[in-house]
């Protein structure tokens, strides 16, 4: 039989354990609107820097509709995109990427990217993607 002091030394490192795995991990994943959104801040957050624009992603979603915009407009408002990804030559759609750092969580092993999609020349969803 297990003695009184053992177990509440199993049971504190059973309830440490469950905090580390699940409170850090379990951050919130929400984009937050700590900084307004500047255009020209978001297009010259190059590298390292990339991570202002996670700053001002709350408010970029809340004030600006970027769905149903062209191309053209959405390179105005956030520059060239990172990367390019070709996904319909049929429709001439296309997936537009801007880094946003490293992913949230207790251990980053992937990055964070801001994904528009187009059909033709329309912007048609944005979300936010992980590699």
């Amino acid at each position: 039989m297990l003695g009184r002091p053992f177990r509440w030394t199993i049971l504190a490192a059973m309830l440490s354990s469950w905090i580390l795995c699940f409170g850090f991990v379990g951050c919130d994943s929400k984009p937050k609107a700590g900084r307004a959104f500047e255009s020209e801040a978001w297009k010259n957050a190059v590298g390292e820097q990339a991570v202002l624009r996670k700053e001002m992603l709350g408010d970029l979603l809340a004030q600006h509709k970027i769905v149903g915009l062209s191309k053209l407009k959405v390179v105005q408002l956030l520059g060239e995109p990172d990367s390019k990804d070709r996904y319909s030559s049929e429709t001439g759609g296309s997936d537009f990427n801007y880094y946003l750092g490293p992913e949230k969580g207790f251990i980053s092993i992937d990055s964070e990217w801001l994904t528009v999609k187009f059909e033709e020349d329309r912007a048609v969803d944005v979300l936010v993607t992980t590699d």
